[in-house]
């Protein structure tokens, strides 16, 4: 059993590594990290590098499956929740933030997400100037769900249990109890 907890997403994440083998279960927990790591550069909001800041501020990328996915099922979410579930509120939140008032309030406006953005399979392109997207509603739960997706596919039957709790967002999969 290895354990390590690190400064990601704005604060602590642990991560619970078990298997068979200490070696592999420290090159598992570099693994999980690197993954997290590769997984956080994509969602984050507030870093230049990242390919949601790249979104927000040219309004159009190359397509990524990790983000193409999770706006994929953010709009579905969008549409099920009529509206309550809303990505497209990132001014807002870069307002309250920087304690501006806000230009522009999406949150009662009815939106067609459909027409604000486009996903194919080349690129993802926001159609209205005035949008920017916040996944932090969804991004660290799916961040976390697909890290141990990740790290199960490349080590399968090797690792026995893996945990990963990003301040709320948790899930465990394998052998262990946890008693």
């Amino acid at each position: 059993m290895i354990e390590q907890t690190y400064d990601l997403m704005a604060g602590e994440v642990y991560v619970y590594i078990e298997s068979d083998n200490k070696t592999l279960e420290e090159e598992i927990l570099h693994f999980t990290f690197q993954t997290l790591t590769k997984l956080i550069s994509i969602f984050n909001f507030y870093d230049k590098n990242s390919l949601l800041f790249k979104l927000n501020q040219n309004k159009e990328i190359s397509s990524n499956f990790e983000l193409a996915y999770l706006l994929k099922t953010s709009l579905k979410l969008y549409e099920q929740t009529k509206g309550n579930f809303n990505i497209f509120l990132g001014n807002e939140i870069l307002a309250r933030k920087t304690n501006q008032k806000e230009k522009e309030k999406t949150t009662k406006q009815k939106i067609n997400p459909k027409k604000l953005i486009s996903i194919t399979n080349e690129k993802i392109i926001l159609n209205d100037e005035k949008i920017t997207i916040d996944l932090g509603g969804i991004a660290k739960g799916y961040i976390v769900d697909r890290a141990i997706e990740i790290t199960k596919e490349k080590f399968k039957s090797k690792l026995k249990t893996i945990l990963i709790d990003a301040r709320g967002d948790i899930k465990i999969q394998g052998e262990n109890k946890f008693k």
